[in-house]
């Protein structure tokens, strides 16, 4: 459903679908604020679960995304690691509208 996009591009298929993207810590903060404010950066590289799986309105789809331009999985981070779960990146809050 959601593999090869930008996270900007699955967030919103995800949305039309009626399920949710979520990183892989779901303890940790939301996707949204992980990859804000560059979300056109970030290409989602696997899903869980996987395409094609029957899933109930409103559940979550567990991803993990690289960033564009970068050398190989979670490069962007210096790490071996795409997860959310594994970042070190520290979450920017969004300036109130």
């Amino acid at each position: 459903m959601v593999v090869g996009m930008t996270v900007l591009a699955g967030r919103r298929a995800a949305g039309d679908a009626d399920v949710v993207l979520a990183p892989a810590n779901a303890d940790g903060p939301p996707l949204g604020a992980l990859v804000w404010p560059h979300e056109s950066e970030y290409v989602i590289a696997s899903q869980s679960p996987v395409s094609g799986t029957r899933v109930q309105q409103y559940d979550g789809v567990v991803i993990t995304y690289a960033r564009t331009g970068s050398e190989g999985p979670g490069a962007a981070w210096g790490q071996g690691a795409t997860s959310a779960q594994a970042s070190t990146r520290q979450p920017r809050c969004r300036p109130s509208a």
